[in-house]
């Protein structure tokens, strides 16, 4: 996937898992697993912007995303402000 340039270099959709779940200060410092989405058949379009908002596909997470979450095809999208999620639907 080719990175988005302009005022942007894209980003990704992550998700955090800790290690410790007890919501205690200083549980997160504990590390745990950091995942960003992926599209198991990825879209024709090269980021998640660009996808008319009938499209539907399957997704998984990637694993150690610190690596390179782009040389890895995660779905990226141009911003992330005002995304909501409900019913199984972003």
């Amino acid at each position: 996937m080719t990175p988005i340039r302009g005022d942007t270099s894209g980003s990704f959709l992550y998700r955090f898992t800790p290690i410790d779940k007890s919501q205690k200060p200083g549980a997160l410092q504990k590390g745990g697993k950091l995942e960003a989405l992926k599209a198991v058949k990825p879209p024709t379009a090269n980021d998640a912007d660009l996808l008319d908002q009938s499209t539907t596909s399957s997704v998984s997470r990637v694993e150690d995303t610190t690596k390179d979450a782009h040389a890895r095809n995660c779905l990226c999208f141009n911003r992330l402000e005002g995304a909501a999620f409900a019913a199984g639907t972003l």
